[in-house]
């Protein structure tokens, strides 16, 4: 098997997820929750929902630390300093206090050692943007804004969707943006920049070009653009104003994931998902969030629902999103309920997933 480039370091520190998904079809209290680690921050609005046991699983060792540091921050600050510790807005952390705040961490050896040694050699900026995939996006927003320029950011001075459907149709430079959809449709560029050679093959209709101006356009059209972290990144290379703040920095998402760490079980793996899952013990597992991992699978693209079907609670789900590549795995003794979910697919705020839900059908 080929050597993978990409997922051999610190890929996301805020990540390309709205997890506003998992966390509204997330029933309370469930048993044991099992989630990609990522960032952490998809991981903490699950917290939120109360389950008794969280298990965070990555293949690499920078993301299962960069989520301890999330659920360390949790426990130690208030939602103001868990939020300016981060980098997100309207408040300023100065990388002196920064640094005080992270030494106030119980964080494993291990941990922190990695995180002191990563902030200080970027002095201690905002953490949130530090990863491959956010440098990635803050180069792309700099062509973005050459190319199209205010016109394009004075989007965002849209006061509701209403507003910026106008201006979209009247105003923004679509001569331009086409010019920046090329660059970003263009999967050698993406490849070289982000995926290091380990792109995931496109499996949809339509170009690269197309998929890209499909979802940039459902954005501008269907969400408040100000809402979108993703659009956020895409124009600004940050998040400008605390509209764009995913869920993760939501007052009462906050609020409800630092109580229920008191009597929640998190844990950190290092691990495949899949084989973790196949490993634990039957009906134990009550929900399961996989990210786009299947995406990159190449084993078992096709079987990873049997694999883990054996360890799946009777009402347990497993979400799974895809963007350029969606897997179709078989799903015997599974039944796809994504449509019970339309109306929460439609708040994700960034449009770039289809996402599906599957539960074990009822015998």
């Amino acid at each position: 098997m080929k050597k993978q480039h990409y997922f051999q370091a610190l890929n996301y520190t805020l990540g390309d997820e709205d997890s506003i998904v998992e966390y509204e079809i997330l029933p309370e209290n469930v048993n044991h929750l099992v989630a990609i680690a990522g960032s952490g921050g998809r991981v903490v609005p699950l917290l939120a929902k109360g389950p008794g046991q969280l298990t965070c699983i990555d293949i690499l060792d920078e993301q299962l630390y960069i989520t301890e540091l999330r659920i360390q921050a949790i426990r130690k600050f208030d939602f103001n300093t868990y939020r300016s510790f981060l980098g997100y807005p309207p408040n300023i952390m100065r990388p002196e206090e920064r640094k005080a705040a992270f030494e106030q961490l119980d964080l494993s050896s291990n941990a922190r050692s990695y995180l002191e040694k990563l902030l200080t050699k970027y002095k201690w900026s905002e953490i949130i943007y530090l990863g491959k995939f956010e440098k990635t996006m803050a180069t792309l927003s700099k062509i973005n804004s050459l190319i199209v320029g205010k016109k394009g950011r004075d989007m965002f001075l849209c006061k509701n969707l209403e507003e910026q459907r106008i201006y979209c149709k009247e105003k923004f430079p679509h001569s331009r943006w086409r010019k920046v959809l090329f660059l970003l449709g263009n999967a050698t560029v993406l490849n070289s920049l982000l995926y290091k050679g380990d792109f995931p093959k496109k499996n949809i209709e339509g170009s690269y070009y197309d998929n890209f101006k499909n979802i940039y356009y459902s954005i501008f059209n269907n969400i408040w653009i100000n809402s979108s972290f993703f659009a956020h990144l895409s124009f600004y290379g940050k998040i400008v104003n605390d509209n764009g703040n995913p869920i993760e920095v939501w007052e009462d998402v906050f609020l409800k994931a630092k109580e229920n760490l008191q009597h929640c079980k998190v844990s950190y793996v290092k691990d495949s998902i899949i084989d973790f899952i196949a490993k634990s013990p039957p009906r134990s597992i009550d929900f399961v969030s996989l990210s786009d991992v299947p995406s990159f699978m190449q084993e078992h693209e096709d079987d990873y629902l049997q694999l883990i079907k054996p360890a799946l609670a009777d009402n347990s789900m497993v979400v799974v999103r895809g963007n350029l590549r969606i897997t179709r795995p078989e799903t015997t003794g599974m039944i796809n309920i994504k449509d019970n979910y339309a109306d929460v697919l439609l708040k994700e705020t960034t449009q770039l997933w289809k996402t599906d839900i599957y539960s074990p059908a009822l015998q």
